[in-house]
């Protein structure tokens, strides 16, 4: 088929300045006749301009640099005859629809939804072209840990929607296909943007997410029990579409008709050179890997052009009586009934008789598909699939290694025993009645000691995390507090506290509060925004707030600091037991060390080693079964 080009003339406007779908002339509505332009203004019934004047510039939405990029790899970007000014980064429906009220964008790629909500809103758009779907591009997914198994089930639960989108219309579908009500389902407010982050917190039950987005969504949580719904709802157009003002001038016209097929052009070759979208788009672009790029490229639909904009009228018309019938818009008298065809009007708002202007682009070719293009093998750069009682391995090579070099006696036993003399040894101490009671009292300091850590550490974190005069009081002590040597407090604290247990108890705490609060509040800083902007249009209360934002946001932080306290009270351990201490383990270790039983005093470091790597074993398993929704390289 030919192309549009400078040399065509005669083409009738209508061919080009449309009126819109269910929101111009095929609902029976003025023409952009009534729209105002600077300048001279082409009139609705006017043949197309048939030279694009110099010095034309159009700013075109880019949404994540898609349109742009389609342009260059098909390399029909240097062709255009005007000057594209900007590619502003604009895919939502109401982010392109402010910018075109504010005269930043002319043109835009979007579903069929948004022309219909400028006219609901009284801002006259038009739409230039249409690449219809016949697959669906949203797919519906669950929450983690949803039993949700089909649309049937979405009966009282919390639905991502968006008015103003193709996700919202694709969810509305969804609904009358199964004959749920309004009434019946929550719908939750958000933007497209919101959606994949309220579907990870759980803030929504279901969401509809773009095709690109489901695999690595479903990568992330799949194992948690997200998953997708099939509905078989299809979003049915991709269209062009530009405000009626700049239609109106006609030198802008012009542009965007010599622009009409060089995008057609451009959206087939992406779909005929997928090897090269995969790696130039989602790899470089999006930074995904190889691997994810492919899948999400097989779901891509197959652009179509059609001769016809029969059906896409009648969807558009099917769509905005939908978004009547629920009250999200002003119902349109030529779609009242939504699903009938509106009757005819004769004069200026009659529909001629149109000419797709898929006639004078290039359709995607009939021809049987291509061989599957060879895939390179992905390069795997995560640390691979866990091992079988990993941590324990490094200890028992150690031990390993320690029993060989003994057996070979290329260890001196004076300075290092052998492990089946340090076993012999805690057996033996054990049987003799003094290593148990020492074992039980520094269990019990190490415990109360780590539990007042514990609260502290959590309250001032709390305090300082949720509140700038909390912050303002209490950061700075604790940052102090943190840079002074323990050490180097144990006289003061002799002297205000005594030798008793209350000094050692302080001590330790001292060792488990300060890394809990330095990560916990840490966590609390590093919780994203747009967290709470979701909580906010949620409408959530501060307590479900706590609950539900800032306890998840705050735990893999939190679990961190854990771990450091446990850490911390072993080591405070040690040092508070040997000084004026009159029981205890690191007690028994110096009194053992006096008399040069270097047996007794490993027997003693093996066990503080055996409590802090069975510690830490228990906080990483409690911190793996409540961080179970996170996916990281430790698996």
């Amino acid at each position: 088929m030919s192309t549009i080009s400078a040399r065509r003339s005669g083409i009738d406007r209508r061919l080009l300045l449309r009126s819109v779908l269910a929101t111009g002339a095929a609902l029976g509505l003025s023409s952009c006749a009534a729209a105002k332009a600077s300048g001279p203004v082409l009139a609705a019934d006017a043949a197309l301009p048939n030279v694009v004047p110099s010095g034309t510039s159009l700013a075109i939405a880019s949404g994540l640099g898609t349109t742009q990029l389609e342009l260059q790899l098909s390399g029909l970007i240097d062709t255009l005859p005007f000057h594209v000014s900007s590619w502003p980064n604009l895919a939502a429906g109401p982010d392109v629809l402010a910018a075109f009220r504010a005269g930043s964008v002319d043109l835009a790629v979007n579903a069929g939804i948004p022309p219909i909500e400028a006219h609901n809103q009284g801002y006259e758009t038009r739409i230039v072209a249409i690449n219809q779907t016949r697959t669906p591009t949203y797919v519906f997914a669950t929450k983690p840990h949803s039993t949700i198994q089909s649309v049937d089930d979405f009966r009282g639960k919390s639905l991502a929607f968006s008015q103003g989108q193709a996700q919202g219309v694709v969810l509305l579908r969804a609904l009358q296909k199964a004959g749920i009500s309004y009434k019946d389902v929550n719908l939750v407010n958000l933007t497209s943007d919101q959606f994949l982050v309220a579907l990870e917190s759980g803030q929504v039950d279901i969401a509809p997410l773009p095709v690109s987005q489901l695999p690595n969504y479903l990568n992330s949580y799949g194992k948690d029990g997200a998953h997708s719904i099939d509905t078989g709802v299809v979003d049915f157009l991709t269209l062009l579409w530009a405000p009626a003002s700049v239609l109106a001038d006609p030198g802008k016209a012009a542009a965007i008709a010599a622009f009409v097929p060089l995008w057609a052009k451009a959206v087939v070759w992406v779909y005929e050179h997928p090897a090269a979208w995969e790696q130039d788009f989602y790899v470089k672009s999006q930074n995904i890997s190889a691997a994810q790029a492919a899948r999400v490229v097989q779901l891509t639909p197959k652009p179509w052009f059609p001769a016809s904009w029969d059906a896409a009228i009648a969807w558009e018309k099917q769509t905005a009586g939908l978004l009547a019938q629920g009250g999200f818009i002003t119902s349109f008298d030529a779609v009242r009934p939504p699903f009938r065809a509106p009757r005819r009007r004769r004069g200026p708002g009659d529909l001629p008789e149109l000419i797709a202007v898929a006639d004078i682009l290039v359709r995607p070719p009939a021809a049987p598909a291509a061989a599957p293009v060879a895939r390179r093998r992905t390069r795997r750069l995560g640390p691979g699939r866990r091992l079988p009682f990993a941590r324990a391995l490094g200890p028992v090579l150690l031990i390993a290694g320690w029993s060989l070099a003994s057996a070979t006696g290329r260890l001196d036993p004076r300075i290092l025993p052998a492990p089946w003399s340090v076993v012999s040894t805690g057996i033996r101490l054990w049987n003799s009645g003094t290593l148990g009671p020492d074992l039980a009292i520094s269990l019990q300091r190490a415990g109360e000691g780590f539990a007042i850590g514990l609260v502290a550490g959590v309250a001032l974190a709390l305090i300082a995390g949720l509140s700038r005069v909390g912050a303002a009081l209490i950061d700075g002590n604790v940052q102090i507090n943190r840079a002074l040597p323990i050490l180097g407090m144990i006289p003061l604290f002799i002297l205000w506290l005594g030798i008793g247990e209350t000094f050692k108890i302080t001590i330790i705490a001292m060792a488990v509060y300060i890394p809990i609060y330095i990560n916990l509040s840490a966590a609390l800083s590093a919780i994203d925004q747009r967290y709470v902007e979701l909580a906010e249009t949620l409408g959530l209360s501060r307590g479900q707030f706590v609950r539900q934002v800032v306890v998840p946001g705050a735990l893999p932080g939190f679990f961190t600091g854990l771990r450091l306290g446990v850490t911390g009270s072993w080591l405070a351990l040690v040092v508070v037991e040997e000084v004026n201490a009159t029981s205890g383990l690191g007690y028994l270790m110096f009194q053992q060390a006096t008399y040069g039983l270097i047996d007794s005093v490993v027997v003693g470091l093996a066990i503080y080693g055996i409590w802090g790597f069975a510690s830490d074993l228990i906080v990483r398993l409690i911190e793996r079964r409540v961080l179970s929704w996170r996916r990281t390289l430790a698996g």
